[in-house]
């Protein structure tokens, strides 16, 4: 199991999110294999550290070392 995958278990456990609470808010996110629009996905929660695009299951990882102006 890598990192990510575990970090992603973790984050699946622990309910921190709300739809008003936005860890990262204003920022959109895009899955790092296919450049899909993972705000827009059924049940995106930027609150977890990793997320498995739907379009290609691809897992990006959700991060402010993410972030680029």
């Amino acid at each position: 199991m890598s990192f990510w995958d575990l970090l992603s278990e973790i984050s699946d456990t622990i309910d921190v999110s709300s739809s008003t609470n936005e860890r990262f808010p204003d920022i959109d996110w895009w899955c790092d294999h296919c450049g899909a629009h993972l705000n827009d996905q059924t049940e995106f929660d930027d609150h977890k550290y990793t997320w498995k695009c739907t379009e290609c299951g691809f897992k990006s990882s959700i991060s402010k070392d993410n972030i680029f102006d």
